[in-house]
């Protein structure tokens, strides 16, 4: 959620199927901005704000895109999971549609399975964490080619 923002007024196309997202790029663009906003159909999740589904999936297969952020509910020592399995199969696309895959998580998704692995370390290209994060299982991740990156504060640097 906290990437979206930082988006607003860049020329960017944002493809989305949060409508949380989606409802906050709308509400803080002001007037005709160059932020391009693509909303995926698909079946609301409930809490979520998620769009997910076959008609998620196949909205998505359509695009292309230059990097996919995505979050999850955990990483642990063999890969990155979710909590449901309509929106791991959603993530998945994303990541299979785009050049470049970006894992935003927070330290507590750290040493956390979750119901469903989204993909291995080897499928994305960066994981971006707090600095808190404790990661026995660093080099399995960097092994993969997969860059680790702890910031002390996620909002540093963008303007």
């Amino acid at each position: 959620m906290e990437m979206a923002g930082l988006l607003i007024g860049k020329r960017v196309r944002i493809i989305t199927n949060s409508l949380l997202i989606a409802n906050k790029i709308h509400l803080e663009q002001k007037g005709w901005q160059p932020t391009e906003l693509f909303l995926a159909g698909g079946l609301l999740y409930p809490d979520s704000g998620l769009l997910v589904g076959p008609e998620a999936h196949k909205t998505i297969s359509q695009y292309h895109a230059d990097w996919a952020f995505i979050s999850c509910a955990g990483i642990h020592d063999n890969g990155i999971y979710n909590n449901n399995q309509l929106v791991v199969e959603t993530e998945k696309e994303m990541i299979r549609q785009s050049e470049r895959s970006v894992v935003l998580a927070d330290h507590s998704k750290f040493g956390t399975k979750s119901m469903t692995k989204i993909c291995d370390f080897a499928d994305i290209n960066m994981i971006i964490t707090d600095d808190q994060a404790q990661v026995p299982f660093a080099s399995s991740i960097q092994e993969a080619g997969t860059e680790l990156i702890r910031v002390k504060n996620a909002l540093d640097g963008f303007s």
